[in-house]
């Protein structure tokens, strides 16, 4: 028997309601001596609302009038019997609400815990509970749309499709090694291979979506980079629509990387402004032109802001040439400057797209929101019709199944005994299980529940 577990399942602070959450085999029994209404807690069905007053036994001093949701197993969140407590959302109210439940010998939950024991229970997989999470701390259009397709099952079903080829394949090869005896013969080669290539094209397409999903999951990681006093600052503080960033005209002022977050229509961006990239002979200014390096080198995509109303600098001159093969964009900035000097303020060999900007009339703002917007889906990425992996264990995950396939082909094409290519073919279905859960450890689950907040 697992312990009852109790959190608080909306945020702190004032509200107009908070709720607290017990989850465990006997949690109805051990809330009905504390609450006081018409009728007892055990005799309520579940799926219902009792309104009553949560109250110490002790003394009969009222907690507070609350709203119980009595839910019994199975037919709940975890799977297991359920209780919440609808409170006023006062903060102490809620304290001396989980402090006298507490005393009854419950615990309190660990982070993710709830959906831990859904998953234990089968109320969903591994690739929803991820969902759920996602879905929780999703902060855009596309973000959230993302996690609700993966909770509703998506990734779950198109992995399961995936495992279901490979088993089909496996049960042939299993059969040739179980009657190797026999003349007869359980499959063509040609056959095998053509249902494992269509496999692999379907892992492959799961992998091309990799980058798309962790943008929507962590944010697409952009740069403003540049020479210092180029306006990196100001672009930052305009495409935030708040002074984030301190802006001066003196050369140097940022010294350290200043990342926020911010949604570009509808796609998560990690921002940030790093340090003018020059030589600098002052140590902390050459600690943040490092840091400045590599959040460029860690960035999905870097706008390279380049003063407009000077000609080209060797700081120019040299960030062009470090940002050779990456995606990036090249800012001209200050168009609003009466010695503006246009494109003729770059070099002829400057290879990248080139827009307009000025911090000060906002000239240029929409036009760097089109080309993020263009960057993302340039992954290829369909809303609302293709399956994403959102995270780097997914990931790992079909890639290593997708490796075990392809050794099974080479088995096969080398001539090797069917008890080779059976190694290979299970290998590839107990990775691509590892993405549902269904095949997983203790360890892995920690480490996942453990970035939930407690209470979910």
């Amino acid at each position: 028997m697992q312990d009852i577990i109790l959190a608080l399942a909306t945020p702190g602070g004032e509200s107009a309601t908070g709720v607290v959450r017990l989850s465990g085999e006997g949690s109805i029994e051990l809330a009905e001596p504390v609450f006081r209404s018409r009728k007892p807690l055990t005799a309520v069905s579940g799926n219902t609302l009792v309104y009553g007053k949560l109250f110490h036994p002790e003394n009969g001093a009222v907690v507070d009038d609350c709203v119980v949701s009595v839910f019994r197993a199975p037919a709940s969140y975890t799977g297991e019997d359920t209780v919440e407590f609808s409170f006023h959302g006062n903060p102490l109210i809620l304290h001396d609400a989980m402090d006298l439940l507490l005393s009854r010998g419950v615990r309190m939950a660990k982070p993710g815990e709830f959906t831990e024991r859904a998953f234990l229970n089968g109320k969903l997989d591994l690739a929803e509970a991820e969902a759920v999470n996602d879905l929780i701390r999703a902060h855009t259009r596309h973000a959230l749309a993302s996690a609700r397709a993966q909770a509703d099952g998506i990734l779950s079903r198109e992995t399961e499709e995936i495992r279901s080829g490979i088993l089909d394949v496996l049960a042939l090869v299993e059969a040739a090694i179980d009657h190797s005896d026999l003349d007869e013969r359980f499959y063509e080669p040609s056959t095998l291979l053509a249902k494992i290539g269509n496999l692999r094209i379907r892992m492959e397409k799961l992998l091309a979506s990799a980058p798309s999903g962790r943008i929507l999951s962590s944010g697409m990681r952009v740069v403003l980079c540049g020479a210092p006093n180029a306006g990196k600052s100001s672009l930052l503080n305009l495409l935030l629509r708040e002074e984030r960033a301190i802006v001066s005209p003196v050369p140097g002022t940022t010294r350290d990387v200043v990342t926020d977050e911010l949604s570009v229509r509808g796609i998560p961006v990690r921002l940030s402004d790093t340090a003018g990239i020059r030589a600098a002979a002052d140590p902390v200014e050459q600690e943040g032109v490092n840091r400045a390096r590599r959040a460029l080198s860690d960035a999905d995509f870097a706008l390279a802001v380049i003063d407009g109303s000077r000609p080209p600098g060797s700081d120019d001159l040299a960030l062009l040439s470090l940002l050779e093969g990456k995606p990036a964009v090249v800012l001209l900035n200050k168009c609003d400057s009466s010695g503006y000097l246009g494109e003729s303020a770059l070099p002829e060999t400057c290879a990248f797209p080139v827009l307009r900007t000025s911090a000060v009339t906002g000239e240029g703002l929409t036009e760097i929101e089109e080309v993020i917007e263009g960057r993302f889906f340039s992954f290829g990425y369909r809303p609302g019709q293709d399956t994403l992996l959102t995270n780097a264990r997914q990931e790992d995950s079909v890639h290593r199944s997708l490796t075990a396939l392809e050794s099974a082909v080479k088995a096969m094409k080398s001539g090797a005994g069917d008890e080779i290519v059976a190694v290979s073919l299970r290998r590839a279905r107990m990775s691509i299980e590892e993405v549902t859960g269904q095949s997983t450890d203790e360890a892995l689950l920690d480490r996942i529940f453990s970035r939930f907040c407690i209470g979910k």
